[in-house]
């Protein structure tokens, strides 16, 4: 069969089995390395199924192994997260670590930690290569990238793998010159909805009474968040009469000495409330003798440990893990690989939580 005639539709292997002259069990036997065919004969149509451009779908191969016996009932393959953190253990207690895990044992997969002790900082082209050898040793054809910590390894070839990143790619700040679209990864996604949990954020507080609400946060996040912190502060002052109207505020430092600008910005725009991004703003309202909630209000856009019984958003990081794992396990079953045609975007909004930083809501 001429290989030009197979580039419309998925090489089987029937095909295979036709180009190579053999049976359709010699070849699911060469696939599978089995030594019940002798090894010049597995190399032989090895080469022709890479030729033809033939891929092991890992879902079919795991209903065959449950067949033969030799994996559990309900194991359908594994998925790798990859962790470029320098920290090993920097996702293992994360709620998004905690619900993609929860997700994938649910529908049958095994989610494996991807690791490498050294990361080349100026290779990320050598880190995706690593990583995909850890994979490929260890039957992994899917990947998550979760908060990439070098926001390159989301933009670079990933072979023969099906990713799904996680979150929205850190640009640092020398490399703020690129256009969006060069700091845009080009595989499907899942994302916390700042956009929409900021004006839920807006919304709550409303409701328990505050007229002016100041938003504050840094450029690097404001950057990292593709610019929806500052758009969002000032769509919604457009929408307010001009007495309530608070200028968003964004800086670059962050430490636990209370910034002069930050100063100057209580003093003028007068808030009743300030929407945090970072944790140190409530140590710098303390430095400024302004206590939450009796002197003004406070609110977090993500909630985390740090936040314990502040008021603010729960971006419902377990729902964001487990719907990665949903849309990794898609390409899975479909057997996608490499970047997607039209890649996707899941979004997942965010939760007000109560908490003791803001007044309660009025009847």
């Amino acid at each position: 069969m001429g290989l030009n005639k197979l580039t419309m539709k998925e090489v089987t292997l029937r095909d295979v089995a036709k180009e190579a002259g053999v049976s359709l069990a010699t070849v699911s036997f060469a696939l599978r390395n089995s030594p019940k065919i002798s090894q010049v004969k597995r190399d032989h149509i090895q080469q022709v199924a890479a030729s033809m451009g033939y891929r092991q779908n890992p879902l079919v191969s795991a209903s065959m192994a449950r067949i033969r016996g030799t994996r559990a009932v309900n194991y359908q393959a594994t998925l790798g997260w990859v962790n470029d953190s320098p920290d090993a253990d920097a996702w293992k207690s994360s709620k998004m670590y905690l619900g993609a895990q929860a997700r994938a044992e649910e529908l049958g997969f095994v989610l494996d930690d991807l690791f490498l002790p050294e990361i080349r900082m100026d290779e990320p082209e050598v880190n995706v290569r690593r990583f995909c050898q850890i994979a490929q040793a260890r039957g992994i054809h899917g990947v998550l990238l979760p908060e990439p910590y070098r926001w390159q390894h989301a933009r670079e070839p990933w072979p023969d793998m099906a990713v799904v990143v996680i979150g929205h790619i850190t640009c640092h700040a020398h490399h703020t010159t690129l256009s969006r679209q060069a700091r845009q990864s080009p595989y499907n996604s899942v994302v916390a909805g700042i956009f929409t949990n900021l004006w839920a954020i807006y919304d709550a507080l409303h409701e328990r009474g505050y007229q002016r609400i100041g938003l504050t946060g840094t450029d690097w996040l404001n950057q990292f968040w593709d610019n929806q912190l500052r758009a969002a502060g000032l769509e919604f002052n457009e929408i307010l009469p001009a007495a309530s109207r608070v200028a968003p505020f964004m800086l670059e430092y962050r430490g636990k000495k209370v910034p002069d600008s930050f100063r100057t910005w209580i003093k003028d725009q007068r808030p009743d409330v300030v929407i945090a991004c970072i944790f140190e703003v409530g140590g710098w309202l303390e430095q400024l003798g302004l206590k939450a909630p009796e002197d003004i209000g406070l609110a977090n856009i993500n909630l985390g440990p740090l936040e314990q019984g502040w008021s603010g958003l729960d971006q419902r990081n377990e729902l964001i893990g487990a719907a990665a794992v949903d849309l990794l396990s898609s390409h899975m079953i479909r057997n996608d690989r490499g970047v997607p045609l039209y890649p996707k975007r899941v979004t997942i909004p965010g939760i007000w939580v109560d908490g003791e930083t803001t007044r309660p809501m009025k009847d």
